[in-house]
């Protein structure tokens, strides 16, 4: 097991993003009715930085064009 720096460790939960991420580890954005704790809205309004923190429904980010 390879131990962890306290920066590597800020980069997982987030606390390396300015300002920190306004929603704890693990909340999950989605549409209504995806049982998702928080809106497709309040996930588009999080700094880049963020939304790479928490878990988003696919009904968030629109179609994958190949």
């Amino acid at each position: 097991m390879k131990k962890l720096s306290k920066e590597q460790l800020k980069n997982i939960n987030g606390a390396a993003c300015p300002g920190g991420c306004p929603y704890p580890a693990g909340t999950t954005f989605g549409p209504p009715g995806s049982g998702a704790t928080r809106s497709c809205q309040q996930y588009n309004a999080l700094s880049d930085c963020c939304k790479g923190q928490y878990l988003v429904h696919m009904g968030c980010v629109g179609p994958i064009v190949n």
